[in-house]
């Protein structure tokens, strides 16, 4: 049997079935199974049921399933559906579902009694960059049953979302992500671990559902979301324009000084804790 968590079992898909990484889908595959066990390691223990994003050929998979895992994997290429299925879902069977389906548009929140799961869920996967931002948000409010997310990303984006709020590097989707969860930064991956090579490093990040903070999501999601759009403007300009603002400048200027915030800040300045004050400023009718 193949082994697709080498590059030898890759370059046997390749070369012996017409299988290989589609760009237009950014596919690169880990090939190194020392860092496959790392990213699993970190995985919690309990109900040893995970949702991956994702998988490709297989190699977090199959490493999953012989550990005894089940796992719900989501694929959008067909080719990697079939394969799996004719593969490690014979092979391991009643312990693998795939689900050919565009991860942004499931629906998550109906995983759980649809493939018998237990909720919170545990998520896992290599995350292509075109959807890194917009599948992570899913885990931003109450919207997903989960417990647990380890994902690879490019190691930039790592670097951005493990960043505080309040340092210059952080951004809107590291700030949002702490509504609920924390975040951490667990190894780094070199572009020699993986097939076809990417041009930049990797990086495995841990997300965990904790308490969420003391203030509405809808509201908490529009101001860090109207500040970091303009980023380079002064907080109480970049509120000001943003979607159906309820104040202008001089309004938004009035109510911040109120409560202790500086007006001429700018979004990476913020801490978490001043992102909850903000939030809460904005009027009952347009949360």
């Amino acid at each position: 049997m193949i082994d697709p968590r080498t590059r030898s079992g890759i370059l046997d898909l390749v070369q012996n079935r017409g299988l290989g990484p589609y760009k237009p889908l950014g596919q690169h595959f880990l090939v190194n199974l020392a860092m496959i066990q790392r990213i699993v390691d970190l995985l919690p223990q309990g109900s040893r049921q995970a949702v991956e994003i994702g998988p490709g050929p297989g190699g977090l998979t199959l490493t999953l399933l012989e550990q005894d895992w089940r796992v719900v994997a989501i694929e959008l290429d067909h080719r990697w559906v079939r394969f799996l299925s004719e593969t490690w879902g014979k092979q391991f069977y009643g312990r693998l579902s795939v689900v050919e389906a565009d991860a942004l548009a499931l629906n998550w929140a109906a995983l759980p009694q649809q493939f018998g799961l237990a909720a919170p869920l545990t998520f896992i996967g290599n995350l292509p960059y075109y959807i890194t931002g917009p599948l992570l948000a899913k885990f931003a409010g109450e919207s997903v049953p989960w417990h647990t997310a380890v994902v690879m990303v490019q190691k930039e984006v790592a670097d951005r979302l493990t960043t505080p709020p309040g340092s210059r590097q952080s951004n809107a989707l590291g700030v949002i992500l702490r509504y609920n969860a924390t975040i951490e930064r667990e190894f780094t991956i070199a572009p020699s671990h993986f097939y076809p090579v990417p041009e930049v490093d990797s990086a495995v990040i841990k997300l965990t559902h904790g308490t969420q903070l003391p203030v509405g999501f809808p509201e908490f999601h529009w101001v860090v979301h109207s500040g970091f759009t303009h980023r380079r403007k002064m907080l109480r300009q970049a509120l000001a324009i943003g979607e159906n603002s309820p104040y202008p400048a001089e309004q938004w200027e009035s109510l911040m000084r109120g409560v202790g915030l500086n007006p001429t800040a700018r979004a990476e300045n913020l801490t978490i804790e001043e992102w909850v004050v903000l939030a809460r400023l904005l009027p009952s009718q347009t949360r």
